[in-house]
């Protein structure tokens, strides 16, 4: 094995076993878990998903393949991340060699072996490494084709092209390298042209649908999570340069100025690269890595100033293979000076692959989130029951719920990307509510409490189909604070009653529909059908009372009516209103007859009959 192989595969192990070992178990990464959760999700709802949001589909439609294949696991999430950056650097050695020969290669490779920005993305379930791999190997069967046409080579390039932009957006800066590279070999530019052109024809259809999403939500930047940056953007490009490359430890030289220092040395250092192979016979390749980083470093500005408040590192990514080249080019040239040469190219190795292993370090010894103790989803899990089913809103916790549960119940996820597609929740819904229909129990589990008109609107569907049971809301650290879980029950033996009775001029119950037997330990479903007589200044709650035989409440219901969908204070004369609820029974009940009474309350004011009883008798109901 020659040495430049044995140092190619040392790299290659490197940057598997730092990508591997750098978060805990369970930790997959920013929005690793809105990934898997894509993956896992209905092909229907992932695509509509993404159609809305800044993704393309090629990487979850393959991990969703992958998970069939392997099976779902934690690790396996991560397995095509892991593979998409060792593509990339395999690649990339390749294009090195094409563009300045074996030393260059080699430095390139070593450049990117622990880089903390490699390291992350391996790590990362997400389609920033897949992408960069594909872009990569795209980038080189196009550096093949313009040294050598050939048809075979114009379908595969179109191919890999076309994977590549399915699969990230960044493609785009790897695109104009290729273009340059046709450009600079005028015999090969029709061939390579044709493909680049069969690569982006290959992907119209989609982006002829999320053109337009992209170019409304590049109109008005948003927060991704992190604060807002005041820095200059030349300013934040040299700070998140030496982030990237350095990790944190510049900061703790000087919290302000050492990552500038650093992110300008790393600046310097591609420039001199740049300029050394201009000046080489071959321009051509000083062309191509140019324009590469040139694209990439543009993509970072207008993500920076016309997609987002926040300063993603990862927007960097595009960049980073072109510097590398442009970086190896100059060691290249500094290790045949001699001594001094060979010493500053020693030293320059030596600090980026010492502030990769630091940056490793720092983040491997960072407290891993609670994903395993959730009480979310314990209390999930230690609630449901065979025959019960779960319904998500947020991929992340339906994905946890079914990587971390080797034989779940039936689970249903939902997600929404952008304000647009929550006019679409409606249709989204309507398979999901009929798909439930038969379970016994359906378990709503809202990561998205905050997005109060998305959880209405999901409410009242499952409130039109379901009878509303309970809530709990738990304090989780990995829900953004807390989780909100509603109960709902099915019921097919509801047998409408007819009352007509009036509660103080104010609401008459028109009809109370439940069964005539139930189960101890099951539920007991209650439709109640309000008519509004006139406006409520108050908001009232609704009581069902299950009373034994001498006098004992076993069960109760207490809530505003129609699962708090339909406060009284919103009420309109001549309004019906359908009030679905089930009272959860214990499994103590003894057998025999129970009373089944209701009413409305405010605070400890009840309203009340015209015979002056503060409460209505509904019937009779045996607990076999």
């Amino acid at each position: 094995m020659s040495s430049h192989l044995s140092l190619i595969v040392l790299a290659l192990l490197l940057t598997f076993t730092l990508g591997l070992t750098i978060y805990a178990p369970q930790e997959l990464g920013s929005d690793g878990y809105l990934s898997a959760g894509l993956a896992l999700g209905s092909p229907g709802d992932s695509i509509a998903y993404l159609a809305n949001d800044q993704h393309p589909p090629l990487f979850y439609l393959i991990l969703r393949a992958w998970f069939f294949v392997a099976g779902r696991s934690f690790l396996g999430a991560r397995w095509l991340s892991l593979a998409g950056i060792l593509i990339g650097q395999a690649a990339l050695y390749c294009i090195g060699r094409r563009l300045g020969g074996r030393r260059l290669a080699a430095f390139a490779t070593l450049l990117y072996a622990a880089n903390p920005a490699a390291v992350s993305a391996g790590a990362t379930v997400r389609d920033y490494s897949l992408g960069l791999g594909l872009s990569l190997l795209a980038l080189l069967t196009s550096l093949r084709l313009a040294a050598r046409p050939s048809a075979r080579g114009v379908l595969a390039c179109t191919l890999i092209n076309a994977a590549a932009l399915l699969t990230w957006y960044f493609h785009i800066a790897f695109l104009l390298a290729s273009a340059v590279a046709a450009a600079v070999k005028r015999k090969a530019a029709l061939p390579l042209f044709l493909a680049l052109g069969g690569g982006v024809a290959l992907t119209f259809a989609w982006l002829w649908m999320v053109i337009p999403v992209l170019l409304a939500r590049a109109g008005t930047p948003q927060q991704f999570g992190a604060s807002p940056s005041r820095q200059p953007v030349p300013q934040l490009l040299l700070t998140l340069l030496s982030q990237f490359s350095f990790g944190a430890w510049p900061s703790r030289l000087n919290d302000r100025w050492g990552p500038l220092l650093f992110g300008l040395l790393w600046m310097l250092v591609a420039a001199a690269g740049v300029v050394a192979l201009l000046r080489r016979d071959s321009w051509r390749s000083g062309a191509v890595t140019v324009a590469g980083l040139g694209a990439g470093l543009a993509l970072f500005v207008f993500l920076r100033s016309a997609w987002a408040t926040d300063a993603s590192p990862r927007y960097l990514l595009a960049a980073l293979p072109f510097a590398f080249v442009a970086q190896a080019a100059a060691l290249s040239l500094a290790s045949r000076l001699g001594g001094a040469g060979v010493a500053l190219c020693g030293a320059w190795v030596v600090v980026s692959l010492g502030g990769g292993l630091w940056e490793f370090q720092r983040v491997h010894a960072l407290p891993p989130l609670p994903w395993e103790s959730d009480p979310v989803l314990q209390y999930v899990e230690t609630s449901a029951r065979p025959g019960d089913a779960l319904f998500f809103f947020g991929w992340g916790p339906y994905s946890r719920y079914l990587l971390r549960n080797r034989d779940p119940l039936s689970a249903y996820g939902l997600d929404v990307a952008s304000p647009e597609q929550k006019g679409q929740l409606g249709q989204l819904m309507q398979p999901k509510v009929a798909a439930m229909e038969d379970a016994s129990r359906v378990w709503f589990v809202n990561e998205h409490s905050s997005d109060e008109a998305s959880s209405v609107l999901l409410d009242s569907f499952l409130e039109s189909g379901f009878y509303f049971v309970d809530q709990q809301t738990i304090k989780s650290p990995v829900f953004d604070g807390q989780g909100v879980v509603r109960q709902y029950a099915s019921a097919r033996d509801v047998q409408p009653h007819p009352l007509g009775l009036t509660l103080d001029s104010r609401v008459t119950l028109a009809t109370a529909g439940y069964p005539a037997s139930v189960h101890p330990g099951g539920v007991l479903p209650v439709d109640l059908e309000w008519h509004a007589l006139r406006n409520n200044q108050d908001n009232y709650s609704v009581f069902v009372h299950f009373v034994s035989s001498n006098g004992q409440m076993v069960a109760q219901h207490d809530g505003w009516p129609a699962a708090g969908l339909r406060p009284t204070s919103r009420w309109q004369p001549g309004d019906v209103i359908h009030d679905r609820l089930a009272l959860a029974l214990p499994a103590s009940l003894t057998s025999g007859s129970y009373r089944l009474i209701a009413g409305m309350y405010v605070g400890d004011s009840r309203l009340a009959l015209a015979d002056g009883m503060n409460s209505i008798e509904l019937g009779s109901v045996a607990v076999t």
